[in-house]
């Protein structure tokens, strides 16, 4: 019996990011529930009406949509059928659950602290406020997509795809809050809790390979065949195969 691997040191990096991730949206998160989160948010809205531009609307309306949910199932769908395709399922399985987990924890979220959005917003927003879904979905989606597909990429090819991601969850962040649409503590809270899943999911990698990387079934070696009837035969030539020496009888005295 083989022993069990022990836990990778490699692993570590990503709970440690993950738990500083959720600590930071518990800071926001109790901000919010004492103060309302009024301080800040009403500041930063007032500043952003009074600086609003239709030129750089119409830019953020486009950022946005990219962390939508359509958007977002879209682009995590194709990224794990294209991992199927290339029998990475692990990391397929992997991109699915935490997408899913993050989208299942913001709509609880929402639903628990029932924050309602600025009134500056589009009237067209239906649901909560805390945490901005956006912020939160469409960076943990191109954040994994990103990190998943460029396994074995060229390290520079892959910093790249990694690093425009992150400014991609920044932008939709930013425009989120220039929109109307959040409150800027909504979106801090998306980010940060981003970083938790995010972290938490890599961390993941390592056990997803272990249980869903190797193949389902392993054959084990052929045992050699015996013929019915001749089981346990020694072979011809062989040392148990030697003829018994037969003792020559003795001549009476």
């Amino acid at each position: 019996m083989s022993a069990t691997a022990p836990p990778s040191r490699t692993d570590q990096p990503w709970w440690t990011a993950s738990i500083v991730g959720m600590a930071g949206f518990i800071v926001v998160l109790m901000l919010v529930m004492i103060d309302g989160g009024n301080t800040v948010d009403t500041t930063v809205a007032a500043d952003v009406t009074h600086h609003r531009d239709a030129l750089l609307s119409t830019l953020a309306t486009a950022v946005t949509a990219l962390g939508s949910p359509p958007v977002a199932l879209a682009i995590g769908a194709c990224a794990a059928a294209l991992l199927v395709v290339k029998r990475r399922f692990d990391s397929a399985a992997l991109l699915l659950a935490g997408l899913a987990l993050t989208a299942g924890l913001v709509y609880l979220v929402k639903i628990a602290i029932a924050r309602p959005r600025p009134s500056i917003g589009p009237a067209t927003n239906w649901d909560f406020s805390f945490p901005s879904g956006h912020t939160t979905d469409g960076t943990v989606t191109w954040v994994l997509v990103a990190v998943l597909l460029t396994v074995g990429a060229p390290a520079v090819a892959r910093r790249a795809a990694v690093a425009g991601a992150l400014v991609l969850g920044l932008l939709i962040g930013v425009s989120r809050v220039y929109l109307g649409a959040h409150w800027v503590t909504d979106v801090l809270a998306g980010w940060a809790l981003a970083a938790a899943l995010i972290s938490a999911t890599l961390g993941l990698r390592r056990p997803a390979r272990e249980w869903l990387g190797r193949p389902i079934l392993q054959r084990s070696p052929a045992a050699p065949s015996i013929a019915p009837g001749r089981r346990d035969q020694p072979e011809i030539g062989s040392a148990d195969h030697a003829p018994t020496a037969v003792p020559e009888p003795t001549e009476p005295s």
